[in-house]
């Protein structure tokens, strides 16, 4: 079945014009400060449990916090903690070390001078869940290394 529908032209431009004006600049998937390189099982890893618990940062406090004299805020904290975490334990972002995972472990990882990130028993559940899956059902690989 097909829908037909009317364009209109005028508010086209109007949308053009709000959309051109919007300041964005999207996140560089291969900035060091946020993600691992030079090991394609790694990174590969890295961004899909990430992805996983990028959501709602700050809990009742902002989630944002100076790190080695730079400002981070919610979600660019939150990577810039587990790149840290991830270059002392390389394969700590892998289904095998985040199948067992806990909410101390999560608080541990993504907490700076008293700043914690929301929900960590919800995030670890979410790992400890995309983790298992991955394990059981692609030998905890992605199958293309």
């Amino acid at each position: 079945m097909r829908h037909s529908f009317d364009i209109n032209p005028e508010r086209l431009k109007k949308l053009g014009n709000i959309v051109s004006k919007i300041d964005y600049n999207p996140i560089s998937f291969d900035f060091p400060e946020f993600f691992p390189s030079g090991d394609d099982f790694i990174y590969t890893n890295y961004v899909f449990f990430m992805v996983a618990i990028d959501y709602r940062t700050h809990s009742s406090r902002r989630f944002e916090a100076f790190v080695d004299g730079k400002f981070y805020h919610g979600s660019e904290l939150m990577y810039r903690l587990a790149r840290k975490a991830q270059e002392k334990t390389p394969d700590l972002f892998t289904a095998r070390k985040l199948e067992s995972i806990n909410e101390e472990e999560i608080t541990r990882i993504f907490s700076i001078n008293n700043i914690k990130i929301g929900n960590p028993s919800e995030r670890a559940v979410l790992l400890q869940d995309a983790a298992s899956k991955l394990i059981k059902y692609y030998d905890g690989t992605f199958g293309f290394f």
